[in-house]
């Protein structure tokens, strides 16, 4: 039976945030025996393993009391320290499934089927010819990682050696340069 956390456990949590601490164990296991209940039902729930739990119950607890959530005894707590959880096993569970598909580190190359396929689609050939033509090769390979391939925008920064605002604002170039293109070629078609 999982129960909420009382006033004075809150307060030894927030007094001794060290993994040590008896109350944040129990808050930690308590977390564990919820997080199946919140990937229930999703195609990921399979490929969850004990130690992928009890990671993301540590790295979720870490990131509240490093982001000084406020711990109070209420009903919003527990859930935002659930959430973050799950948000930390989801991408866990996609990156080990990541991993395990791909033979090489690094950016996976697209397969010889899809080129056929992108030969033999016009709009999927104009569409890659804007690509080529108008995004840099750092631009085609985070567009192509995440979209394609649905590699986590993390390993993407990491493989292209960028900080996370750089890595966005070259993605929110990127879009601007393919939107751009798109409206020009629309005036000349009219």
């Amino acid at each position: 039976m999982v129960r909420k956390l009382d006033i004075e456990q809150m307060d030894r949590i927030r007094g001794n945030p060290d993994s040590s601490n008896p109350d944040l164990l129990e808050l930690r296991d308590l977390i564990i025996q919820l997080l199946p209940i919140g990937i229930k039902g999703m195609s990921y729930e399979s490929l969850v393993s004990s130690n992928m739990l009890e990671g993301a119950a540590e790295q979720a607890i870490k990131d509240v009391l490093r982001l000084q959530v406020e711990l109070e005894c209420d009903d919003q707590f527990l859930p935002t320290v659930l959430k973050f959880a799950v948000r930390h096993l989801l991408y866990d569970v996609r990156y080990q499934e990541w991993k395990s598909k791909t033979k090489v580190e690094g950016i996976p190359a697209v397969p010889i089927a899809w080129r056929v396929k992108l030969a033999a689609n016009p709009a999927l050939n104009y569409v890659h010819t804007i690509f080529r033509e108008e995004l840099n090769e750092n631009q085609r390979i985070a567009i192509q990682s995440m979209v394609m391939f649905r590699v986590p925008k993390e390993d993407v920064m990491i493989y292209l050696g960028m900080e996370r605002c750089d890595y966005f604002e070259m993605i929110h170039n990127a879009r601007l340069r393919i939107k751009q293109r798109l409206q020009i070629d629309a005036a000349r078609e009219k």
